[in-house]
């Protein structure tokens, strides 16, 4: 993003250079150039020479690159970005390394999608588990309306059957049923938003590539919701409109 990055000459001269990604030049010096700034990494002074962008798995991270120095690991991670399969890239890059030096071992090779994966697994787990156990309490309060409407609906069966005798209509008895539905599955959504949007703002540090109160995922939460709250709605609603007036009264 700013200034260079570290060249092979840097390490040849030992020069105590580093590089740093935005975050850190953010937090060490707000609103001002890090380039040509010294500070202390491991004991030793080092000026920084580069700012890079932060990283999209660990957006809040604070990093600092430095040169490499012999005897610092045993193995060496290389990123090459390229065009087409793994298939055509991979001897390519083996044969690359054996002609800097023959006796280095090329011990694997995956994209970076398969990277991501491996390093993301335990969230992308706990997403799933949480994505089954939404499904799940969805179902269940989609069941809970639909006994509470039939009930009442249930409960109510003279009142529809004199207002159906006096003239209402199927469809005024089924916005009816309806409209007292969906007011307490509105309720309930209300409730649900607010602790979402609370719940998302103290795990907001957690989330990655979407904001704790991101308009799509609330928008498609809400649609879901009032989808399957009509249609637990409209079963008991349906058979209100089927109640027979004379059979209605002559029951009570």
């Amino acid at each position: 993003m700013a200034g260079r990055g570290i060249t092979l000459e840097d390490v040849i001269a030992g020069r105590k250079s580093a590089v740093i990604n935005r975050n850190l030049a953010q937090a060490l010096w707000p609103g001002q150039s890090a380039l040509g700034r010294g500070f202390t990494v491991f004991g030793e002074t080092v000026n920084v020479i580069g700012v890079a962008p932060n990283m999209q798995t660990e957006p809040g991270a604070n990093y600092v690159f430095l040169p490499d120095r012999p005897g610092a690991g045993d193995s060496r991670v290389i990123y090459l970005r390229y065009a087409g399969s793994l298939d055509a890239i991979g001897p390519a890059a083996r044969l690359a390394i054996r002609e800097v030096d023959s006796r280095i071992p090329v011990t694997s090779i995956r994209t970076m999608e398969t990277e991501l994966e491996e390093d993301n697994g335990p969230a992308i787990l706990i997403a799933s588990l949480l994505g089954v156990f939404a499904a799940a309490a969805l179902t269940l309060a989609a069941i809970g309306l639909y006994a509470v409407v039939a009930l009442q609906t249930a409960r109510r069966k003279r009142d529809f059957g004199i207002r159906m005798a006096l003239g209402a209509s199927t469809q005024q008895i089924l916005a009816s049923v309806l409209r007292e539905g969906l007011l307490l599955a509105a309720i309930g959504g209300i409730c649900g938003i607010a602790l979402s949007v609370a719940a998302g703002k103290a795990m907001g540090s957690l989330l990655a590539g979407v904001s704790p109160t991101d308009a799509t995922t609330y928008c498609g939460a809400i649609g879901l919701l009032a989808a399957v709250s009509l249609l637990a709605c409209y079963v008991p609603a349906r058979r209100a409109t089927q109640i027979d007036p004379a059979d209605a009264l002559r029951q009570d």
